[in-house]
């Protein structure tokens, strides 16, 4: 039998710490309150060692969306959508996944917060695909989606110790993100706060409320 390890129900009292975590992150990022604070964390890191530069920035790729045909996510969402067992699993990842573009381009957009700019001290150059440069910072998107993924994949782990390990998985690509200089740690706060709230209500909304795999 799955073991779920962070399985959150839309009225349970977690659910609605998690929402007013992420609202208040949200105030304290649009009032820049300690944008001195996240730019100082950001700048402080010391970047340009060729090989924790490219451990990052493949961190950083993993939850890429764009180009749909090369995103680690939508083919990992593809392969359980074929797969007969993991079939509902994959369509609600791809769809929450879907969705959760939607809802942080529409979030980057409303609340337009501007990106720091530290990635040119890496020892590789970051396309611009990558940077999103057009869109604004918070929340991070990557961060959501990284954390969608972990929280809906467990229903696929055969085990407790690897849906627990998981989450590592968002919390490195958080980590890779303030690190390559395209976000601040607020940013990618959000991000996995938003991500756990999307997963929360569409998990339920599709009827995902159990282990779907028992052999």
């Amino acid at each position: 039998m799955i073991q779920m390890s962070m399985l959150i129900k839309i009225r349970s009292k977690i659910f609605v710490v998690i929402v007013g975590l992420f609202i208040i992150t949200s105030i304290i990022v649009v009032s820049n309150t300690i944008r001195d604070i996240d730019d100082s964390i950001v700048r402080g890191v010391t970047r340009g060692n060729s090989i924790l530069d490219a451990i990052m920035l493949a961190f950083s790729f993993t939850a890429d969306i764009y180009p749909f045909y090369f995103s680690p996510l939508l083919i990992i969402s593809f392969i359980l959508l074929i797969r007969h067992k993991s079939r509902k699993v994959g369509a609600i990842l791809l769809v929450t996944l879907i969705i959760a573009v939607f809802i942080t381009l529409q979030l980057k957009s409303l609340l337009y917060i501007e990106r720091p700019d530290y990635s040119q001290y890496l020892s590789f150059k970051i396309d611009d695909d990558d940077t999103n440069i057009f869109t604004g910072s918070y929340p991070s998107g990557h961060a959501a989606r990284s954390t969608i993924f972990a929280y809906i994949i467990q229903y696929v782990l055969p085990k407790r110790r690897l849906s627990m390990s998981i989450w590592l998985f968002p919390i490195g690509v958080s980590i890779s993100r303030v690190y390559v200089g395209v976000h601040y740690p607020t940013d990618v706060i959000g991000g996995i706060l938003l991500g756990l709230i999307i997963a929360s209500i569409f998990t339920k909304l599709l009827k995902i409320d159990k282990p779907l795999l028992t052999k």
